[in-house]
């Protein structure tokens, strides 16, 4: 017979108690965690309430892009190309579309230029937005369009 501080839980098949087995814990733990952590994402994704929109320091819009070949054919290469960012910055790159749109990542170099490369999968005008991969508040560092034929 279980003590007042086990947990019971019962069979359909038999009206006495039986004790939880631990495997049972085990995945409720480990559902309870995963949910937990992601959570915790989301509210650190969100930021606080003060910054720049720039973890390195650098202010929004401060950069400049350009994509080659513009424009580009469908199922083709492009190369996204910009200036003027904070050196040893990360970014995330994102290409957007009427069908979605894809990330890129890139590092920006000593003389803060950086370029990503990526494939052009969609006919008509792709915009391009510029992040500071680290930024608690969003802003755009760079921005620029081209289009897909």
């Amino acid at each position: 017979m279980p003590t007042d501080a086990q947990e019971v839980s019962y069979r359909a098949d038999s009206i006495r108690p039986q004790p939880l087995s631990p495997g049972h814990c085990q995945g409720a733990l480990i559902s309870l965690l995963v949910v937990g952590l992601i959570a915790g994402s989301a509210f650190a994704a969100k930021g606080g309430n003060s910054g720049t929109g720039s973890h390195h320091g650098g202010s929004s819009g401060a950069g400049a892009c350009s994509v080659t070949p513009n424009p580009t054919a469908v199922g083709a290469t492009f190369t996204v190309s910009g200036t003027g960012l904070t050196p040893g910055e990360m970014i995330d790159v994102y290409v957007a579309n009427w069908h979605g749109g894809t990330w890129y990542f890139a590092g920006v170099s000593s003389t803060g230029s950086f370029s990503a490369t990526g494939w052009a999968d969609w006919a008509g005008t792709q915009t391009v937005s510029v992040y500071d991969m680290y930024a608690t508040r969003g802003g755009v560092l760079a921005s620029c369009s081209f289009s897909v034929v």
